[in-house]
């Protein structure tokens, strides 16, 4: 499974049985538990694109509350920012353990389907299709700045460059230089979470354009068309 079904049905629980934070080591399962209570909570349309994409079915009745993993009656707001710091404090780890290649392929596919998607919404008001709402537009845009750190080193995984999928071997025979367009995307898209969180429309098709060339100069030399 995916996730723990346990985890997303069983009532909280005391706080005398719950691990001590600091000493709370997740194993893989419950780094994967963790990336779906971040989904389900901030995104659960995305949550279901991504679960779709993996082969896996998200129960729309079940609910995820994170502080579970945290101990005693934290706030939740609380329990959300440790859910995302142990999300992407853990994936570096995460990343080494793809069991075969063909799942570090359905990872990154599926977070490059979650990046699209909220990108697209982003220029749908580029692009005048829908109004500018301020909050929503940063709020997308700060899921794609969140999404872009994650899908990189499962380009990186062994045999990666087969099967399903567009990947050039130039990627895993050119690493560093891989990693620079990464890294340049991932700047870009930063960047638009600044502008999008309190700066005009103006400014946010301006930097959606650098991001939009970013993707497009990393997709023109490491894919496959």
């Amino acid at each position: 499974m995916f996730f723990s079904k346990s985890l997303l049905t069983s009532p909280r629980p005391s706080e005398k049985r719950l691990p001590i934070l600091n000493s709370f080591q997740p194993d893989s399962s419950h780094r994967r538990d963790l990336l779906c209570c971040f989904l389900r909570r901030y995104d659960p349309a995305g949550a279901r694109s991504f679960f779709r994409t993996c082969r896996f079915s998200l129960d729309p009745q079940m609910t995820i509350d994170p502080s579970i993993y945290l101990g005693g009656p934290m706030k939740k707001v609380f329990g959300w920012v440790v859910c995302g710091a142990f999300v992407m404090g853990m994936f570096s780890i995460a990343y080494a353990q793809f069991a075969k290649p063909d799942d570090a392929i359905a990872y990154r596919q599926s977070v490059m389907t979650l990046i699209g998607q909220h990108f697209g919404r982003i220029a749908a008001v580029v692009k005048g299709e829908k109004p500018y709402q301020q909050q929503e537009v940063a709020k997308n845009a700060e899921l794609v700045s969140t999404l872009s750190k994650l899908p990189w080193d499962a380009f990186a995984a062994a045999g990666a460059d087969k099967g399903k999928t567009h990947m050039k071997p130039e990627v895993l025979q050119n690493k560093e230089a891989f990693k620079s367009a990464a890294a340049a995307m991932e700047k870009e898209a930063a960047k638009l979470a600044q502008v999008a969180a309190g700066g005009s429309l103006d400014d946010v098709k301006t930097q959606f354009g650098a991001v939009g060339k970013s993707c497009k100069a990393c997709h023109d030399k490491w894919r496959t068309q």
